[in-house]
């Protein structure tokens, strides 16, 4: 009887040594997540600016090009990482428009950026 239970003692190990190996071992390459190579930035198709609007980025679309030849927009958690170069728009205190024309604002992301065309109707 003793024999018995040292028989399924080593089998049981066996069988937990040899699991454990082939979950190792299928697990050993990782999956590399595919990085940034560029961003790029557009407004809403329904947005037209006038002098007097209120600029609002939250009507801006980045969307991350990435290694893997695919495209994601960054939103949400990622919004808080997008900086806006507004230096070049004509605003006033309460973020309004004051002047129009055409202007270049520059979106950041990270260590990416883009331009990104502003067009103000009078």
């Amino acid at each position: 009887m003793n024999k018995n239970r040292l028989l399924l003692t080593v089998s049981i190990v066996l069988l937990v040594v040899v699991f454990a190996t082939l979950v190792i071992g299928c697990n050993s390459e990782k999956e590399e997540l595919p990085q940034i190579l560029s961003i790029e930035a557009e407004f809403d198709k329904t947005v037209q600016l006038s002098v007097g609007d209120v600029f609002d980025t939250s009507k801006i679309n980045v969307t991350a090009k990435l290694s893997d030849n695919t495209t994601r927009p960054l939103k949400t958690t990622s919004q808080a990482a997008l900086e806006y170069d507004l230096d070049a728009l004509e605003l006033d205190s309460m973020n309004k428009l004051t002047k129009e024309g055409k202007f270049e604002i520059t979106v950041k992301f990270s260590t990416h950026e883009t331009k990104l065309e502003i067009n103000v109707a009078g």
